[in-house]
């Protein structure tokens, strides 16, 4: 229970990061702006990863 609540939490603040970064499409981004993204895309992969395999090793 704790490792999901920690999991969400980390997913959110990850969203609110990248929303802060990105929110305005039109203004120019910088290197890091794309290594923050970069960094949030393969750790939602992971924890997609993780909740697959989860749910496969249960069935």
């Amino acid at each position: 229970m704790l490792q999901r609540l920690l999991v969400i939490a980390m997913v959110l603040v990850l969203v609110v990061v990248d929303w802060l970064t990105f929110h305005d499409i039109f203004e120019p981004h910088t290197v890091r702006d794309y290594l923050t993204l970069a960094a949030s895309i393969l750790v939602f992969a992971h924890v997609a990863a993780g909740f697959f395999h989860r749910r496969i090793a249960a069935h």
